[in-house]
Order: structure tokens, then sequence, then C-alpha cells
């Protein structure tokens, strides 16, 4: 029989070793948290999420790279289902819009536009919809038929815009948003308020109607699918629209031209300025066409017969473009000669009556009784407009000029005069 005694010391030795190597773990009481070791934290996770008794059974397990990814939490991002592609969505839409609410339908297709409203990266799908118990309805051929505004029988139907969310494999609509009762759909289409810029934008629904059309403007600014602001725009015979920056800040702004019937003026136009205000689109100046005008004619007429030249040209020409010729070197009176278009009376300008203005008996303009503005280039409105000068003895001149009313008529001058045929005019006062 071994006697241990003899060999207690050695095994005293080799434990105490071991233990220095980190091979025996000697448990405290009440360890710290930040203490425990790696194996018992994976320890609780697996007693927490499979049964006790198995845990008890098998012990810790020790999971490869492969078994990770395998077991990966589901809500990880590598594991975030992917955004429905479009044509797994609408065949989804298809499913969950239900009658009597139907998609509008163009060649068999849905009808569709897509935004990122929620600025998450993925975009968002619109689809414009209708309420109608027959699906033929729906039929963008059927709703485009402009015929039908003259039918005894015209047919109104509710018009509704679905918003749906495609993130992470699923189908969600995020809002529904009710257009109001129309007859005839036109189009749908998307810009920006700001230049440059996705955010906020606008979804414009135009609809035709017996006595033209109408806009329906939803604004958004992320990241809601609610619309922040909404507006009707018509387009009629008294009423008209032009959206555009007018004012070269970036911002789309609305000039909204209505014409009314005003006692001792005629067919009055009136230019209303809706600006945006981060919020909506307020009044923000209102001016009118056919006073202003008449008004703009009489001062030139009166700066003409005191033959103050100087500031004839300084009220009635654009100042970037009398910059440009005064470069060009043509003087004062050559300016005038093109931009009148006289010319094709004096030549060069250096004829018979080198000033224009002496001896003047009178100028002659038409009264304007109504808004003349119809045709537009890049510097706004245009009108050609013929005029008489007489002279006291006798001659007289029917000369023509452009008036134009400027892109933004709310600004220093709302209208100037401009030759009508710039290059010809020029060359020959040259």
């Amino acid at each position: 029989m071994i006697d241990l005694r003899k060999y207690s010391y050695f095994f005293f030795i080799l434990i105490f070793f071991l233990a220095g190597q980190g091979c025996i773990n000697v448990p405290r009481e009440n360890p710290r948290e930040d203490e425990k070791p790696a194996e018992s934290l994976l320890w609780d996770e697996i007693v927490n999420n499979t049964d006790k008794g198995e845990a008890q059974k098998h012990g810790p397990i020790l999971m490869s790279d492969d078994d990770k990814d395998d077991n990966t939490d589901d809500e990880s991002p590598l594991n975030t289902p992917a955004p429905l592609s479009i044509n797994e969505a609408l065949k989804q839409i298809r499913k969950f819009i239900t009658s009597p609410e139907r998609p509008v339908i163009n060649n068999n297709s849905i009808l569709y536009l897509i935004h990122d409203f929620t600025s998450d990266g993925i975009e968002e799908i619109c689809v414009p919809g209708i309420k109608s118990e027959n699906k033929e309805n729906a039929r963008i051929e059927f709703l485009s038929d402009y015929s039908r505004l003259f039918t005894e029988k015209k047919e109104f139907f509710t018009f509704f815009l679905y918003i749906f969310s495609i993130n992470e494999g699923t189908l969600r609509l995020m809002n529904k948003i009710k257009l109001g009762e129309q007859s005839v759909y036109k189009s749908m289409t998307k810009f920006s308020l700001y230049k440059g810029k996705s955010d906020p934008v606008v979804l414009s629904f135009h609809f035709n109607t017996q006595e033209g059309s109408i806009q329906h403007w939803l604004v958004f600014k992320s990241p809601a699918v609610k619309p922040l602001s909404q507006l009707l725009l018509s387009d009629t015979f008294s009423c008209k629209a032009l959206v555009e920056d007018i004012d070269n800040d970036g911002w789309i702004d609305i000039n909204l031209f209505e014409r009314v019937m005003e006692e001792g003026i005629g067919c009055e136009t009136f230019i209303t300025w809706k600006k945006w205000n981060k919020k909506e689109f307020i009044d923000f100046k209102t001016t009118n066409i056919v006073r202003n005008l008449n008004n703009f004619l009489f001062k030139v007429k009166e700066s003409g017969l005191s033959g103050d030249v100087t500031k004839l040209i300084s009220y009635s020409f654009d100042p970037g473009e009398v910059q440009k010729y005064t470069k060009m070197g043509l003087s004062e009176m050559e300016i005038l000669y093109a931009f009148f278009g006289l010319t094709k009376y004096f030549g060069s300008g250096h004829g018979e009556r080198f000033n224009i203005f002496e001896d003047i008996h009178e100028i002659i303009f038409p009264e304007i009784l109504d808004n003349p503005f119809y045709i537009r280039d890049e510097k706004g409105f245009y009108v050609k407009l013929s005029f008489r000068i007489m002279y006291s003895d006798g001659v007289s001149l029917i000369p023509e000029v452009l008036i134009y009313m400027l892109k933004n008529p709310f600004g220093k001058q709302q209208f100037v005069l401009f030759p009508v045929t710039v290059n010809d005019n020029l060359q020959r006062a040259e």
C-alpha cells in the first residue's frame, strides 16, 4: 500500500501550479459581473433561450462561425429582408386595394410613381385610385376620355392616392389621401419646390373640367407621408397659373392670373404672387396688368414729349440691355433709333432728323382694354405694338416696338420696351 503522505508535498505544488495557469477556476463569493468568465456569459444566454434540462445535460455549446451566422438574431442588419421589387409590389397592390376601390390601370399595369418620402434610401410607391363598382372605369383609356365631359350624364369618381412602403420585404399602406370627386383624369407628376433638392416635393394631380382643368397639389416634407400642405389651381378662361421661380431664389413660385371686368378699365387682369413660406403657399403680392400698362405708356409718352432722352431711356428700357448696347459703341440717340425701330425712316440716325424728339407734336399709343400678353420667351411675356409719332410740320411715323412684361412683374420695372428686330435695327444704327 502506497503511503500518500510521502507525496502530499508534490500534490500541493502541482495544484498551486495549475491554479496559476488558469486551468482551475477558484470561485469567489458573489463575483462581479465584469469578472464572469466568457463561458458563464454564454451559459446564461443558452439557459435563457433553450430548455434548462437540455442545457444542463449538454453543458455550454461552442458555436462555429457558420453556426453563429445561422443563429444570428432576425433583427440583425445582415438578415433584414430586402425591399420588394416594383413588380412584386404592384402584384400585391392589386390584391390589397379591394372593390369598390380600384387602382388606375394603364395598359393592364397599375399606374404608379415612386418617391423616397422618408429619406431612408428606399422609395415608396404612389398609386392613384378611384371608387367604382365597375373595374373598367379604372382604365386610363376611360378615365382620360375628354369627350365624357360633354355627355348628358357625366360620371364623377372619388379619387384617392395610396402611398405604400415596400421596405423589409413587405407591402404596407402608409397613407391614403382623398383627392375629391373628379370626372376626367389627365396626369400625375412630381417636382421639387427647391432647385436641386428632392425635398420638399410636390405630387400634382391634373384633372380636366368643362371650364378647363384643375391641379391638385400635395406638398410633402420628409420624413412625413402626410401632406404638409394642399393647394388647388384652376386653369380656365379667366384664371391661369404660371409655376416658376420668378425671383431667382431657388424656390418655386406661383403667379396666378385672374381676369375680371372693371368699370372704366375694361377687362382687368390681376396677378397674385403665391410664395412658399416653408409651410404653405401664401398670397405675397398683387399687381395688375391693364391699368399699369396704360400708365407705363403714358409716362413713355410724357418722357418723349419732354425731349429728355436720358429719362426716356432709363424709364422705358431694361438697364442691362442699354448697357450692352452702350458697350457696342451706340450713343443714346442711336439706342432710341434701334429700340423704337426708327432706322427704317432715318437710316443710321444722321439724316434730316438726328433728334427724333425735335419739333415733335404728339406721341399716340393705343388704349389697352384687356391683357395683351399671350406670347412668352425667357425674358417674359411680350406683345408687338404699333404707335404714332407726329411732328409739327405734318410728318407722321408709325413705328413698331415690343413691350415686355418681365418674368418678375413685381420687380422695379414691370414693363420695358424692346426693338422688334434687334439685329437689323442695330446694324442700321451703326
